[in-house]
């Protein structure tokens, strides 16, 4: 069952992840994310942590991000959430597209933390 607890601990999540990649805070980012995370995005997956950062490093050139948690849940108690999020894509202060990002969380040491992400976006022309 979803609580506003869950809520509340995945949208900090979240805007911890946006301010890390919008500062490229690729040191803090390893605090985001499980070792041995996944990441999909146009059939391409990366594979563990150093992989993820390195996708993550190519495309913060391209943008910045504002996040907004649309939807969440938990897939098994205490351990597994998901969250489903919207984001705007901006660069030099004007937006540039929008995209769609599902997220998988795992439970470690008590925290949730990104497991796995599939995102979709497209440029505004």
């Amino acid at each position: 069952m979803a609580t506003d607890h869950l809520k509340n601990e995945l949208e900090y999540r979240v805007k911890t992840m946006e301010y890390m990649f919008d500062h490229k805070d690729w040191t803090g980012l390893k605090t985001v994310y499980t070792p041995d995370c996944r990441r999909m995005r146009n059939g391409k997956i990366s594979k563990g942590f150093q992989d993820t950062l390195q996708w993550i490093k190519t495309i913060r050139d391209e943008f910045e991000i504002d996040v907004t948690l649309d939807e969440y849940g938990v897939i098994i108690e205490d351990q597994l959430a998901y969250s489903l999020n919207s984001y705007t894509m901006s660069k030099d202060g004007a937006v540039i597209g929008n995209a769609k990002l599902m997220i998988i969380w795992k439970k470690v040491g008590g925290i949730y933390l990104i497991d796995m992400e599939n995102s979709n976006y497209v440029y505004i022309e």
